[in-house]
């Protein structure tokens, strides 16, 4: 419902064999999606109207003629049955049909002459409001008339739509112009009251119609020139007239498509939207000659204000919902590709339509070169400053250079402060501070520099070597110390971190820290083997998923890891290097969004590496690794989404689970080489190739090949 009625082509085939009044208010795109006002009343109060027209059969219920007192509503004057055709006709061609053809016609006749009386009018309303919530009025008086028949049907409910003269006035005729009442329009009223004007084919307004005056924000035009209707004296005739009698009708037929499709529409709540969606004719907004403007029908059938959609915390707009996955939670892009995340959503008016909230969902972004080179260049600069410094400190000092490594991360998004990592050692141990994600050169295999026979080979060089669940805690600062006792080395500390998204951007806050405690023993030939345990606590995402409003996935989230690494020297200046890292986390229970809680997820990440020092030259560096990102093993979602709206209009929901283990299984291979072209400077090759990327099966390889020449200062 609220995508386009139909195409643009079939809307103009359909336009060019239809009157053209239908045409002019957008009326075929209803039609085409098959709202037709079906089995809604909507009283005439009029001549009657003939019942055995063609273009009618089917569409009469039967009536009352208030001025013989009988069931029979016969029109001997041809007024009442050419409103008729212009609200129910079931014609097609260029003589119909009518705008809500499924609609039924509840004829009350009041007059037999071209003159009535208060009393014969009021009586006809009072039976109107007893047949049906529509009660059309295409008739003027000179004075107020019938009012307290009209206010009892408003307070009863009931939606009068009442034309608003052919006098070229500047006000409208009774009893149109009791739109402006308090009765009638008044705060909290069920029911209501339109006024309606004509224009021509121009939209400009008919010469002949009364203007909106003192009743404009309750004021709507539609055509009413040279209208053509069925004709009471011919059973399958076809006659044209003018009036703001022939402008009422479409007006009350476009009640009917809108309680045909919401029964449960109060008519305070149709005219609300008829004048919220019509299209502002004259001076802008409401004016004087055009009120609210010209009736719109496709317009009116679409949701007004943002759609919302009941979630924990009550209803949240639609509008925004977003959910970035991770590498960790990508299984659940394949769910909202396939239509698990529809919900249905409600307008300002209470509107129900179905929607596709999974339509929020992106996948984790490709392989990008700032994420390529960003360990690189870090990298580099730490050794130049090293070698100029002392073993005993090292200080690293990178600009902003992205979002490398971090799975928070928007494509293009920038980090707001610089990468520091400072590493001091003295005679009883090692102390690490840092900022921009660094932790990973303190703790596992990234703090470590291996004894390659003689060559140092640091192997903070390969990326894939770094702890993949401190990766959850975003733009981390942490803090550890380390104490070595003989051949181990005991690290701990802490990791917190803090994004925020401009709003503009669709993304929220994320923050989260985690504990880390860490052994590292040297081996007798010259390996080391490290044990490392970390808890992590997620708030605002779930293993690095990323969700705002409806998607939110703001839970506090831990996420406990063991990560057992080894790295051994194979040859002069070479070491091979690997993890392998285990997860679980417990189950939680819902937030703020459609998210209503997971079971217990387990999860795992693994990665090989080999680095060889002075290969080609000296200072120089090559890494091949390969890795794969955190994946879960086992564990599902489960969404608690709105699927429809019950009678009484409250929300009905249906609780849906997802399996978050991912059907593919990335497998990404890398490979670098750093060479120096002085103390200053160094090119750098890197060829990236990953297989299923972030765990998505059918999904094309992701490829990097990139060569970067680096000035240090």
């Amino acid at each position: 419902m609220s995508g386009p009625f139909a195409s643009d082509a079939a809307l103009a085939q359909v336009a060019a064999t239809t009157p053209w009044h239908l045409e002019r208010i957008h009326a075929n795109g209803a039609h085409l999606a098959g709202l037709l006002g079906a089995g809604v009343p909507v009283a005439l109060v009029d001549t009657g109207l003939r019942a055995s027209h063609a273009d009618l059969q089917g569409s009469v219920l039967t009536g009352y003629s208030v001025v013989n007192a009988s069931w029979v509503t016969h029109d001997w004057l041809g007024h009442g049955t050419h409103v008729a055709g212009i609200v129910a006709s079931r014609a097609s061609g260029p003589t119909g049909p009518g705008v809500a053809p499924g609609a039924q016609l509840v004829p009350v006749q009041i007059f037999s002459t071209g003159t009535t009386t208060d009393a014969v009018l009021a009586a006809g309303i009072r039976y109107a409001g007893t047949r049906a919530t529509i009660i059309n009025l295409s008739l003027t008086a000179g004075g107020p008339v019938a009012v307290s028949a009209m206010q009892e049907a408003i307070a009863r409910g009931g939606l009068i739509v009442a034309a608003a003269g052919n006098g070229a006035a500047a006000h409208p005729d009774w009893p149109a112009r009791f739109a402006r009442e308090s009765w009638a329009n008044g705060p909290g009223r069920d029911g209501a009251l339109i006024a309606v004007g004509a224009v021509d084919r121009d939209n400009r307004l008919a010469a002949f119609s009364n203007r909106a005056g003192d009743a404009a924000p309750w004021f709507l035009v539609a055509p009413g020139v040279d209208i053509v209707s069925s004709d009471a004296y011919d059973e399958t005739g076809h006659v044209a007239m003018s009036g703001t009698s022939m402008a009422a009708p479409m007006v009350s037929g476009t009640a009917a498509l809108l309680k045909g499709h919401w029964p449960r529409l109060r008519a305070g709540q149709i005219a609300g939207i008829l004048l919220a969606t019509a299209t502002d004719l004259g001076a802008p907004g409401v004016d004087a000659v055009y009120g609210r403007g010209l009736l719109d029908v496709e317009a009116a059938m679409r949701p007004v204000g943002p759609l919302r959609t009941m979630t924990a915390a009550g209803l949240q707009p639609l509008s925004g919902a977003t959910l970035r996955l991770s590498a960790a939670t990508s299984a659940l892009a394949a769910a909202a590709g396939q239509g698990g995340l529809r919900v249905v959503g409600v307008d300002d008016f209470e509107r129900d339509y179905a929607t596709d909230a999974g339509a929020g969902v992106s996948s984790p972004s490709g392989m990008r070169l700032d994420a390529a080179f960003a360990g690189l260049d870090r990298r580099f600069n730490a050794a130049s400053r090293t070698a100029k410094g002392t073993d005993r400190l090292s200080l690293e000092i990178d600009p902003p250079i992205g979002w490398s490594g971090s799975p928070y991360a928007p494509t293009g998004g920038r980090a707001t402060m610089p990468a520091v990592s400072v590493i001091a050692r003295d005679g009883a141990g090692i102390t690490g501070f840092g900022t921009g994600g660094t932790a990973s050169r303190f703790f596992g295999l990234g703090g470590l520099t291996i004894d390659g026979f003689g060559t140092q080979v640091p192997l903070a060089d390969v990326a894939a070597l770094a702890n993949p669940y401190l990766s959850l805690v975003p733009q981390a600062t942490h803090v550890a110390r380390g104490v070595q006792r003989v051949d181990t080395t005991f690290k701990a500390g802490v990791v917190a971190g803090v994004n925020a998204w401009e709003p503009g951007a669709g993304w929220g806050r994320v923050s989260a820290g985690a504990v880390v405690l860490e052994a590292a023993h040297a081996m007798p030939l010259g390996g080391t083997v490290a044990l490392g345990y970390a808890v992590a606590q997620e708030s605002g995402a779930y293993l690095g998923g990323v969700g705002v409003g409806p998607l939110s996935l703001g839970n506090r989230v831990r996420t406990e890891s063991l990560q057992a690494s080894a790295a051994w020297p194979v040859a002069p200046a070479t070491v091979l290097a690997g993890s392998v890292s285990v997860g679980y986390t417990p189950a939680v229970r819902g937030g703020a969004g459609l998210m209503a809680g997971s079971s217990a997820v387990q999860s795992q990440a693994m990665s090989l590496a080999l680095v060889r020092a002075d290969a080609l030259v000296t200072g120089d560096r090559v890494g091949l690794s390969l890795a794969q990102p955190m994946r879960v093993t086992s564990g599902r979602m489960r969404f608690d989404v709105q699927t429809a709206v019950d009678d009484a209009g409250a929300p009905v929901m249906e609780a849906r689970s997802f399996s978050l283990v991912p059907q593919g299984r990335e497998r990404l291979g890398e490979l670098s080489y750093l060479r120096p072209l002085g103390r200053q400077s160094a090119l750098i090759y890197s060829a990236a190739y990953r297989h299923q990327p972030n765990h998505l099966a059918g999904v094309p390889g992701d490829t990097l090949l990139a060569v970067r020449y680096l000035l240090a200062f």
